[in-house]
Protein backbone atom coordinates (compact mmCIF):
# COMPACT_ATOMS: atom_id res chain seq x y z
CA UNK A 1 0.00 0.00 0.00
CA UNK A 2 1.34 3.28 -0.34
CA UNK A 3 2.02 6.37 1.58
CA UNK A 4 -0.60 8.13 0.20
CA UNK A 5 -3.08 5.52 0.46
CA UNK A 6 -1.65 4.77 4.22
CA UNK A 7 -2.44 8.41 5.16
CA UNK A 8 -5.66 8.69 3.98
CA UNK A 9 -6.62 5.32 5.86
CA UNK A 10 -4.83 6.43 8.87
CA UNK A 11 -6.98 9.89 8.63
CA UNK A 12 -10.30 7.98 8.67
CA UNK A 13 -9.33 5.56 11.24
CA UNK A 14 -8.06 8.09 13.79
CA UNK A 15 -11.24 10.00 12.90
CA UNK A 16 -13.73 7.01 13.52
CA UNK A 17 -11.59 5.83 16.60
CA UNK A 18 -11.91 10.07 17.73
CA UNK A 19 -15.74 10.16 16.84
CA UNK A 20 -17.26 6.67 17.06
CA UNK A 21 -15.14 5.56 20.47
CA UNK A 22 -13.18 8.04 22.44
CA UNK A 23 -15.12 10.45 21.85
CA UNK A 24 -18.28 9.54 22.65
CA UNK A 25 -19.74 10.11 26.22
CA UNK A 26 -23.69 9.77 27.88
CA UNK A 27 -25.80 13.36 27.68
CA UNK A 28 -25.92 13.17 31.41
CA UNK A 29 -21.86 13.88 31.51
CA UNK A 30 -19.84 17.51 31.56
CA UNK A 31 -16.16 16.34 31.80
CA UNK A 32 -13.92 17.86 29.27
CA UNK A 33 -11.98 15.83 26.94
CA UNK A 34 -8.87 16.02 24.89
CA UNK A 35 -7.83 14.48 21.76
CA UNK A 36 -6.75 10.99 21.45
CA UNK A 37 -3.36 10.37 19.83
CA UNK A 38 -0.95 7.83 18.35
CA UNK A 39 2.11 7.03 20.71
CA UNK A 40 4.39 5.92 18.56
CA UNK A 41 7.18 5.78 21.05
CA UNK A 42 7.62 1.80 21.64
CA UNK A 43 7.33 1.34 17.84
CA UNK A 44 9.49 -1.12 16.23
CA UNK A 45 12.39 0.50 14.44
CA UNK A 46 12.52 -2.56 12.09
CA UNK A 47 8.81 -1.92 10.60
CA UNK A 48 9.40 1.42 9.00
CA UNK A 49 5.69 1.45 7.01
CA UNK A 50 4.18 0.58 9.92
CA UNK A 51 6.18 3.54 12.16
CA UNK A 52 5.32 5.76 9.00
CA UNK A 53 1.72 4.81 9.93
CA UNK A 54 1.39 5.53 13.12
CA UNK A 55 3.45 8.71 12.48
CA UNK A 56 0.93 9.95 10.28
CA UNK A 57 -2.02 8.96 12.64
CA UNK A 58 -0.36 11.13 15.34
CA UNK A 59 -0.33 14.08 13.24
CA UNK A 60 -3.77 13.64 11.66
CA UNK A 61 -5.48 13.00 15.26
CA UNK A 62 -3.81 16.30 16.41
CA UNK A 63 -5.35 18.25 13.20
CA UNK A 64 -8.74 16.46 12.82
CA UNK A 65 -9.04 18.00 16.71
CA UNK A 66 -8.21 21.77 15.52
CA UNK A 67 -11.00 23.97 15.44
CA UNK A 68 -9.07 25.23 12.54
CA UNK A 69 -9.16 21.92 10.62
CA UNK A 70 -12.61 21.40 11.38
CA UNK A 71 -13.61 24.98 9.89
CA UNK A 72 -11.40 24.22 6.94
CA UNK A 73 -12.65 20.52 6.30
CA UNK A 74 -16.56 22.33 6.49
CA UNK A 75 -15.56 24.36 4.23
CA UNK A 76 -14.17 22.32 1.21
CA UNK A 77 -16.53 20.12 1.97
CA UNK A 78 -19.83 22.07 1.58
CA UNK A 79 -20.05 21.45 -2.34
CA UNK A 80 -18.48 18.02 -2.34
CA UNK A 81 -20.03 15.93 -0.12
CA UNK A 82 -24.00 14.57 -0.10
CA UNK A 83 -24.38 14.79 3.75
CA UNK A 84 -25.33 18.88 2.90
CA UNK A 85 -28.78 17.59 1.74
CA UNK A 86 -31.91 16.79 4.21
CA UNK A 87 -32.47 13.61 5.65
CA UNK A 88 -35.80 12.66 4.56
CA UNK A 89 -38.39 10.23 6.32
CA UNK A 90 -40.63 7.88 4.54
CA UNK A 91 -44.21 6.90 5.99
CA UNK A 92 -42.47 3.22 6.48
CA UNK A 93 -39.83 5.33 8.87
CA UNK A 94 -36.78 4.64 6.85
CA UNK A 95 -34.34 7.58 6.91
CA UNK A 96 -33.11 8.65 3.15
CA UNK A 97 -30.35 10.53 3.18
CA UNK A 98 -28.07 11.56 0.36
CA UNK A 99 -30.85 11.96 -1.91
CA UNK A 100 -32.19 8.92 -1.04
CA UNK A 101 -29.07 7.27 -2.02
CA UNK A 102 -28.81 6.21 1.61
CA UNK A 103 -31.27 4.99 4.11
CA UNK A 104 -31.45 2.71 6.87
CA UNK A 105 -34.52 2.50 9.43
CA UNK A 106 -33.59 3.50 13.02
CA UNK A 107 -35.54 1.69 16.28
CA UNK A 108 -38.82 2.38 17.57
CA UNK A 109 -38.44 5.47 19.29
CA UNK A 110 -34.78 6.71 18.13
CA UNK A 111 -34.90 10.69 16.80
CA UNK A 112 -32.68 12.74 15.12
CA UNK A 113 -30.17 14.47 17.64
CA UNK A 114 -29.44 18.29 17.00
CA UNK A 115 -26.10 19.61 15.70
CA UNK A 116 -25.68 20.68 19.32
CA UNK A 117 -26.54 17.27 21.27
CA UNK A 118 -24.10 15.74 18.33
CA UNK A 119 -21.29 18.27 19.39
CA UNK A 120 -21.91 17.46 23.33
CA UNK A 121 -22.33 13.50 22.66
CA UNK A 122 -19.10 13.14 20.41
CA UNK A 123 -16.63 16.25 21.51
CA UNK A 124 -13.70 14.60 19.92
CA UNK A 125 -12.58 15.57 16.31
CA UNK A 126 -15.19 15.75 13.88
CA UNK A 127 -18.64 14.59 14.95
CA UNK A 128 -21.06 12.37 12.47
CA UNK A 129 -22.99 14.18 10.43
CA UNK A 130 -26.10 12.36 11.36
CA UNK A 131 -26.92 11.01 14.51
CA UNK A 132 -30.37 8.67 15.62
CA UNK A 133 -30.59 8.03 19.62
CA UNK A 134 -33.22 6.68 21.98
CA UNK A 135 -34.51 9.43 24.14
CA UNK A 136 -32.11 8.85 26.76
CA UNK A 137 -28.61 9.16 24.03
CA UNK A 138 -27.88 5.82 25.56
CA UNK A 139 -28.06 3.90 22.44
CA UNK A 140 -27.05 5.50 19.22
CA UNK A 141 -26.66 5.49 15.41
CA UNK A 142 -24.15 7.67 13.90
CA UNK A 143 -23.80 8.05 10.15
CA UNK A 144 -20.37 9.70 8.97
CA UNK A 145 -19.60 10.87 5.28
CA UNK A 146 -16.05 10.92 5.02
CA UNK A 147 -13.60 12.68 2.48
CA UNK A 148 -11.10 10.05 2.64
CA UNK A 149 -10.71 8.35 -0.94
CA UNK A 150 -11.57 4.38 -0.85
CA UNK A 151 -12.78 2.29 -3.40
CA UNK A 152 -14.39 -1.60 -2.92
CA UNK A 153 -11.31 -3.60 -3.93
CA UNK A 154 -9.65 -1.59 -1.14
CA UNK A 155 -11.69 -2.12 1.67
CA UNK A 156 -9.55 -5.67 2.90
CA UNK A 157 -6.46 -2.99 2.89
CA UNK A 158 -8.60 -0.84 5.19
CA UNK A 159 -9.68 -3.36 7.13
CA UNK A 160 -5.80 -4.19 7.78
CA UNK A 161 -4.87 -0.46 8.37
CA UNK A 162 -7.67 0.49 10.58
CA UNK A 163 -7.58 -2.34 13.50
CA UNK A 164 -3.84 -1.64 14.57
CA UNK A 165 -4.38 1.81 14.59
CA UNK A 166 -7.87 1.34 16.77
CA UNK A 167 -5.43 -0.86 19.33
CA UNK A 168 -3.55 1.74 19.98
CA UNK A 169 -5.52 4.70 20.30
CA UNK A 170 -7.91 3.28 21.92
CA UNK A 171 -6.36 1.36 25.32
CA UNK A 172 -8.28 -1.29 26.93
CA UNK A 173 -10.14 -2.30 23.50
CA UNK A 174 -11.61 -5.72 23.03
CA UNK A 175 -12.25 -6.85 20.05
CA UNK A 176 -15.30 -8.66 19.27
CA UNK A 177 -16.26 -9.02 15.54
CA UNK A 178 -13.62 -8.03 12.65
CA UNK A 179 -14.55 -8.93 9.27
CA UNK A 180 -15.57 -8.17 5.90
CA UNK A 181 -19.73 -8.18 5.42
CA UNK A 182 -22.34 -7.86 2.81
CA UNK A 183 -25.16 -5.99 3.85
CA UNK A 184 -28.23 -5.96 0.73
CA UNK A 185 -25.12 -5.86 -1.91
CA UNK A 186 -22.90 -3.16 -0.51
CA UNK A 187 -19.96 -4.72 0.83
CA UNK A 188 -18.81 -3.14 4.34
CA UNK A 189 -15.42 -3.55 6.96
CA UNK A 190 -17.06 -4.78 10.07
CA UNK A 191 -15.23 -3.51 13.00
CA UNK A 192 -16.96 -4.43 17.29
CA UNK A 193 -15.26 -3.89 20.04
CA UNK A 194 -15.73 -2.65 23.51
CA UNK A 195 -13.77 -0.23 25.19
CA UNK A 196 -13.98 2.53 27.71
CA UNK A 197 -15.36 5.73 26.88
CA UNK A 198 -15.29 9.39 28.70
CA UNK A 199 -17.92 8.15 31.46
CA UNK A 200 -19.17 4.63 31.12
CA UNK A 201 -18.30 1.84 29.36
CA UNK A 202 -19.90 1.15 25.47
CA UNK A 203 -20.08 -1.20 22.57
CA UNK A 204 -19.32 0.12 19.46
CA UNK A 205 -20.65 -1.72 16.22
CA UNK A 206 -18.62 -0.43 12.95
CA UNK A 207 -19.46 -0.50 9.26
CA UNK A 208 -17.05 1.02 6.54
CA UNK A 209 -17.95 1.47 2.98
CA UNK A 210 -17.17 3.28 -0.21
CA UNK A 211 -19.85 5.73 -1.34
CA UNK A 212 -18.97 7.99 -4.58
CA UNK A 213 -15.34 6.88 -3.90
CA UNK A 214 -15.29 8.21 -0.38
CA UNK A 215 -15.32 6.57 3.10
CA UNK A 216 -19.14 6.29 4.58
CA UNK A 217 -19.17 4.74 8.20
CA UNK A 218 -22.28 3.85 10.08
CA UNK A 219 -21.54 3.24 14.20
CA UNK A 220 -24.04 1.20 15.89
CA UNK A 221 -23.06 2.83 19.77
CA UNK A 222 -24.67 1.49 22.99
CA UNK A 223 -23.61 1.59 26.69
CA UNK A 224 -22.37 -2.18 27.99
CA UNK A 225 -25.58 -1.63 30.41
CA UNK A 226 -27.94 -1.42 27.26
CA UNK A 227 -26.26 -3.27 25.08
CA UNK A 228 -28.89 -6.65 25.53
CA UNK A 229 -31.81 -4.51 25.38
CA UNK A 230 -30.49 -2.91 22.52
CA UNK A 231 -28.53 -5.41 20.66
CA UNK A 232 -31.40 -7.28 18.70
CA UNK A 233 -33.13 -3.55 17.42
CA UNK A 234 -29.65 -2.19 16.53
CA UNK A 235 -29.09 -5.28 14.19
CA UNK A 236 -32.87 -5.25 12.57
CA UNK A 237 -31.79 -1.74 11.52
CA UNK A 238 -28.37 -2.71 10.46
CA UNK A 239 -29.66 -4.93 8.02
CA UNK A 240 -31.99 -2.41 6.53
CA UNK A 241 -29.16 0.29 5.65
CA UNK A 242 -29.39 0.38 1.56
CA UNK A 243 -26.49 1.78 -0.42
CA UNK A 244 -27.41 3.00 -4.26
CA UNK A 245 -23.89 3.61 -5.41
Amino acid sequence: MSRQKLSQFALFSVAAVVVAIGGCRSSQSSQASTPATVDSSAQSQSDPESADRESTANTLAISAASPVAQAQQSESSATTQPHNTTPTVSRDGRVELANGRISFVPPPGFTAMTSEEIAFKFPRGNPPQYVYANERQSVSIAVTFSQSRVSPTELPKLKAAMEPLLERVIPGLQWRTRELVDINNTRWVRLEATSRAIDTDVRNDMYFTSFDGKMLGFNFNSTVEMDQAARADLLKSRDSIVVNQ
